[in-house]
């Protein structure tokens, strides 16, 4: 579905990063892991043979612009750009604090603007390109304790749309992916803890299949988003939520 493809993929040492990149991989695509886990970088090379490992501070624009240079010389055409990065603080918004706002705004949405712009040029160049952004259901409620992380989330549904229009006609196409909760290393530590079942037990009721979604289940979608198959697919905002953001519970 991928073959001789190349994919750079964002926040690439964490669970979801990971398996997506596995997916594309096995798919048959040639890959640039980025993240900032040097650790991380390594155990998911050693997975996947077909692939380069770049080490970036998202928050850093000099760091955004040298992982690019060096993806571009490793090949000169990357026909796929997943910004999956991100990085959540959870806290009532009377107790957030500068330092933490600017954090979350700069590696999950600052960040995708800076790498989406380096990489769509490139793309214009070569007639076009796919871009998948990883969004949230968390944008289609209020989210008391996660304010900060939701406006970044939110903040790339809109800049999903405007990058769809513009580049639209240089047929590269974005779309943004919203998943619910997924169940990574550090979602089952969370929701697996005694402390926090009532809040689960919440979440879980509003979720029509009454349960999270697995690390595996979200995958498939950034394949499909980044094969021909989806060539008309622009500017789509896509949940996978089970339905979540339709239930009136």
């Amino acid at each position: 579905m991928l073959t001789k493809k190349y994919a750079m993929i964002t926040g690439a040492a964490g669970d979801i990063g990971s398996e997506i990149a596995q997916t594309y991989a096995k798919a048959g695509a040639y890959l640039a892991l980025i993240d900032c886990d040097s650790e991380g970088l390594k155990k998911i090379a050693k997975k996947i043979k077909n692939c380069t490992t770049i080490l970036a501070n998202l928050r850093e624009e000099h760091s955004i612009e040298q992982a690019v240079k060096k993806a571009y010389s490793v090949h000169p055409q990357w026909d796929i750009l997943v910004n999956n990065a991100g990085i959540v603080k959870r806290g009532p918004l009377l107790e957030f604090n500068a330092d933490d706002w600017d954090m979350i705004q700069e590696v999950n949405l600052r960040s995708i603007f800076l790498l989406s712009r380096l990489v769509a040029k490139k793309m214009i160049a070569q007639g076009g390109g796919k871009i998948i952004n990883m969004s949230s259901n968390a944008t289609f409620y209020g989210t008391p304790g996660s304010g900060p992380y939701a406006v970044s989330k939110a903040g790339i549904i809109q800049l999903t749309k405007t990058m769809a229009i513009e580049w639209g006609s240089s047929n590269i196409q974005v779309n943004a992916v919203c998943p619910s909760i997924i169940m990574t290393k550090l979602g089952r530590r969370i929701w697996e803890d005694p402390k926090n079942a009532e809040m689960k037990q919440k979440f879980i009721d509003k979720i029509p299949l009454g349960r999270f979604a697995e690390v595996g289940e979200i995958s498939p979608l950034f394949l499909f988003l980044a094969s021909s198959g989806s060539n008309f697919i622009n500017g789509a905002i896509i949940p996978i939520d089970a339905g979540a953001q339709y239930n009136p519970v």
